[in-house]
């Protein structure tokens, strides 16, 4: 029995008690027009609430609404912020109670989309970045649209294609505020290659096997050669051909373009020729 009223009047007492609570609460801008921006308008204000600390404790920003109400205003403004808590709730106090600030003209302009990679690229890689749409409208007042060059898409992947939230940023990647942009999400596709090398590289002439032929002139042993560096670690020397026009061509001298046997992926930095010069076949006299 005596446990039983303990329990009642702690719970009785804790019922009724009262406390205070801060909360940060967003503000709904109402009454501006689709052709105009509110200016200075902070995101949250700070509320201080009182009531039975039942109540209290389970508040949340969103059961308390935060209303500023610009209808009819043009250009400067200072206007209250209408606070409503729940009912059994008291409003103690709102930071700020009121706002000061603007009314300005939307205006718009085409700014492109810029993707950026926020990790560390692995040595060795390139990196193919493409985003749809390759351009977005940036839609805000005067000041800061003009300080808006481009829409980012901060990525961390090297591969693969996600949906990423645009921001508008300025000339040294800083994000503007009071801009929004249309669309507001791009579809980013990365893809990762390995880095080009340029290393040089023997050449070895494979002369053709040809009774006619009585002479070449290759004129060069080395050759820069340019593809993935583990491909090129271990190449040191390429072998190097031409294909006769004609199994056996007239007497005399012919310049003909020379066939590489590179890897897949690797390609020569010059174009190579042979001068061979074809004498009379001993098999057709």
């Amino acid at each position: 029995m005596i446990l039983a009223t303990l329990l009642w009047l702690f719970v009785s007492t804790n019922e009724t008690a009262t406390t205070q609570r801060g909360l940060l609460v967003p503000i709904v801008v109402t009454g501006v027009e689709d052709t105009q921006v509110a200016i200075g308008v902070p995101e949250l204000i700070e509320v201080t609430v009182s009531g039975p600390s039942s109540r209290v404790d389970r508040l949340g920003p969103e059961n308390i609404e935060a209303v500023l109400d610009l209808s009819g205003l043009e250009g400067e403004f200072e206007r209250a912020i209408s606070v409503l808590p729940p009912q059994g709730i008291t409003l103690v106090n709102v930071n700020p109670s009121d706002v000061t600030g603007r009314l300005e003209a939307v205006l718009n302009k085409p700014v492109p989309v810029e993707v950026v990679l926020l990790s560390p690229l692995p040595d060795g890689l390139l990196l193919d970045l493409r985003s749809q749409p390759q351009q977005v409208i940036a839609s805000g007042p005067s000041g800061p649209l003009d300080r808006t060059v481009r829409a980012i898409a901060a990525i961390t992947m090297v591969q693969g294609t996600t949906q990423v939230n645009l921001f508008p940023a300025d000339a040294g990647g800083q994000t503007v505020r009071d801009i929004v942009l249309l669309p507001s999400v791009s579809t980013v596709t990365a893809a990762s290659r390995q880095a080009l090398v340029i290393k040089e590289v023997a050449v070895e002439f494979v002369r053709p096997n040809n009774p006619a032929l009585v002479g070449v002139i290759f004129e060069t042993d080395r050759l820069p050669i340019a593809g993935p560096a583990v491909l090129l670690d271990t190449l040191e020397s390429v072998q190097a051909t031409v294909e006769l026009t004609t199994p056996t061509p007239p007497p005399g001298q012919y310049t003909f373009p020379v066939v590489l046997a590179l890897p897949n992926g690797v390609g020569a930095l010059e174009a190579l020729t042979a001068t061979l010069s074809f004498g009379r076949s001993p098999l057709a006299e």
